[in-house]
C-alpha cells in the first residue's frame, strides 16, 4: 500500500497498521497512525489504554471512528469477535505444546523455582493442628494438613487399613494362597510364609 502523509509525517502499512516515525516535544518517536491521529485530535493517552477502531476496519482512521479504552476492555471486546476466536483455535494448539516444552526445560524449571520462592516468602505463616498426631506447627503452605510426611503417610496407612484403600489381594510365592496386603508392599509372602522365614528369598515382582 502507498504510504499516508498526516500532519506532514509519512506512515507505512505494516502488515495491520500503518506506522511511522513522528516528532513530538524535539523528539523523534515510532507510532501507530491512528494513536497519533487520536493525540493530535482529541490529546494525549492515559497509561495502559488502546486506541479501538469502532467498526473493526484497522485501516479506517478517521477520528469519528476511533475510540480510547482500557487494556481489559480492548481485549475483552476482541476476545468476543468471531474472527478472534477462530485464529486462537489454530495458535492455541501450538502455544500450549511450546508451552510444555519451555515449562520442562532447564529455563522453565529455573523460573518456577524462583517463583515458587518468591511467592512463599510473601505467605504469612500460620498456626495449624496436624491431622495425624494433633500437634500444633507453623506453615506458609495454602494447603497444609500434616506437620510432616511421616505423619501424612501414617494417616494414609490408617484409612487405608479402615476402608480397604490401597489394599488388594496377592498370590503368596510359596504357597499360592491369596493373601490382602498394601499395595505398596513389596511383600510377596503370606504372613504365615513370611513369619515361617521365606521372607529373604521372594519379593514382588
Amino acid at each position: 500500500m502507498e504510504a499516508i502523509e498526516y500532519n506532514g509525517f509519512k506512515f507505512y502499512y505494516s502488515g495491520s497498521y500503518y506506522r511511522g516515525t513522528v516528532v513530538i516535544d524535539g523528539k523523534k518517536r515510532e507510532i501507530l497512525l491512528h494513536r497519533y491521529i487520536y493525540m493530535c485530535e482529541v490529546g494525549e493517552i492515559p497509561e495502559k489504554h488502546h486506541i479501538h477502531h469502532r467498526d473493526g476496519n484497522k485501516l479506517n482512521n478517521d477520528i469519528s471512528n476511533l475510540e480510547c479504552l482500557t487494556m481489559t476492555d480492548h481485549f475483552r471486546f476482541h476476545g468476543r469477535t468471531k474472527e478472534y476466536q477462530d485464529r486462537l483455535r489454530l495458535v492455541q494448539p501450538l502455544g500450549m505444546e511450546a508451552a510444555k516444552e519451555w515449562h520442562k526445560s532447564e529455563e522453565g524449571s529455573k523460573w518456577h523455582s524462583e517463583h515458587a520462592k518468591k511467592a512463599f516468602a510473601n505467605k504469612p505463616f500460620r498456626k495449624i493442628t496436624c491431622g495425624f498426631c494433633n500437634k500444633e506447627y507453623e506453615t506458609n503452605a495454602i494447603v497444609s494438613k500434616f506437620c510432616s510426611n511421616n505423619c501424612k503417610s501414617a494417616n494414609r496407612r490408617k484409612i487405608s487399613k479402615e476402608t480397604g484403600l490401597d489394599m488388594e489381594d496377592r498370590k503368596c510365592k510359596t504357597c499360592d494362597n491369596v493373601f490382602n496386603i498394601n499395595k505398596y508392599s513389596t511383600r510377596a509372602l503370606c504372613r504365615d510364609c513370611y513369619n515361617y522365614g521365606c521372607n529373604t528369598k521372594y519379593k514382588k515382582d
